[in-house]
């Protein structure tokens, strides 16, 4: 999001505008979350929250149990700033930590210290949010495993109840692609893999369900909103430039272009494209998504649902180099299984 004032204010006013238009794409449910995340929505001021969250609200009836999420900044995080979200009816803190190593988050372009990240933890606990996500970042060039070891041994001592751990992806258009591009910088996969493995034995050891292959929480601590993302039987409803809005029978996804984007909510047009799901994207996405999580793949929803019958030889293959563990009728992967999942998804749609 633009940080000139008027843009914001557009925006504002748009997202406010493409809830009123959108308010019966749910069929009449009350969303049991709402998150509120991309770009940088902890710069927004308490005013503009307030619109969204009032506009929302008008529209629908939250549930005082609502998930309601937004993704911060560390430097955002003041008591003030804190103190507001947790008027505003904000239940759930997604944090950017990415790393507490000083020259890897230079090299990321995170302008913040390891003393600034204890600073805004400090601050979280003082303004009582007991539902914390941080976010870490592994693969990045130059890190080493032990780095990671580091990083993963900082964020215990913080103990948050979720953590999400990201392998470094490269954007088109940014330094990181034109670095590789240029063979300035490499990526290791073995880091990657390394990296992936190492977290998952450390979180688990202590006491962090890994339940989705990017996501660990502590006991009742799984991420409501993200898992509605991973049911194809959840609907949800995406507002703002870029996002993506789901409602079983199809998808739609918003243009990105923020002008593009105000100058059609202004003319009282959504942009959207929309892709209606056959029975044959319905099942690519079945498998694609429940593979990602602990609960799995339910062998009998394939063939009772979508009349696909995976190739038992290949689950055989699966089970005994570990990639997954086939029981109660479920493939459910395992962390080796989880490095591959792109490899293991293509073939069992092969």
């Amino acid at each position: 999001m633009s940080t000139n004032l008027k843009t914001v204010n557009d925006m504002i006013e748009c997202i406010c505008e493409e809830i009123r238009i959108q308010k019966n794409y749910l069929n009449d449910n009350n969303p049991d979350t709402i998150y509120f995340g991309g770009g940088t929505p902890s710069l927004l001021s308490y005013d503009a929250l307030y619109s969204i969250i009032t506009t929302i609200k008008t529209y629908y009836n939250i549930d005082p149990q609502c998930e309601i999420t937004i993704e911060c900044n560390i430097q955002d995080l003041t008591i003030t700033k804190l103190q507001q979200l947790k008027q505003l009816g904000f239940n759930r803190l997604s944090v950017g930590i990415q790393s507490f190593n000083k020259k890897l988050l230079k090299k990321i372009n995170r302008p913040c210290k390891k003393e600034d990240i204890y600073n805004a933890v400090d601050n979280i606990k003082q303004s009582h949010f007991t539902n914390v996500n941080l976010d870490i970042i592994f693969g990045i060039p130059g890190q080493t495993k032990e780095d990671i070891e580091n990083d993963i041994k900082e964020i215990l001592k913080i103990h948050p109840q979720h953590i999400s751990a990201y392998a470094l992806t490269i954007e088109k258009k940014t330094l990181f692609h034109y670095l590789i591009q240029n063979k300035k910088i490499s990526i290791d996969e073995n880091i990657i893999t390394d990296g992936f493995l190492l977290i998952d034995n450390i979180l688990t050891k202590n006491g962090y369900e890994h339940y989705e292959i990017s996501n660990y929480c502590l006991k009742g601590f799984q991420s409501k909103h993200n898992s509605n993302y991973w049911d194809i039987k959840k609907q949800y409803l995406g507002i703002g430039p870029g996002a993506h809005s789901y409602n079983i029978s199809s998808r739609q996804w918003n243009i990105e272009n923020n002008i593009l984007y105000i100058h059609a909510i202004k003319n009282h047009t959504v942009p959207i494209t929309k892709e209606i799901l056959t029975l044959e994207k319905k099942k690519m996405e079945y498998i694609m998504l429940s593979l990602r999580t602990k609960e799995g793949c339910d062998i009998t929803t394939l063939q009772n649902e979508f009349k696909y019958n995976i190739d038992t030889k290949y689950l055989h293959f699966l089970q005994h180099h570990q990639l997954a563990n086939i029981t109660a009728n479920k493939i459910i992967l395992t962390p080796n299984g989880m490095l591959l999942a792109d490899k293991i998804i293509a073939q069992i749609l092969n």
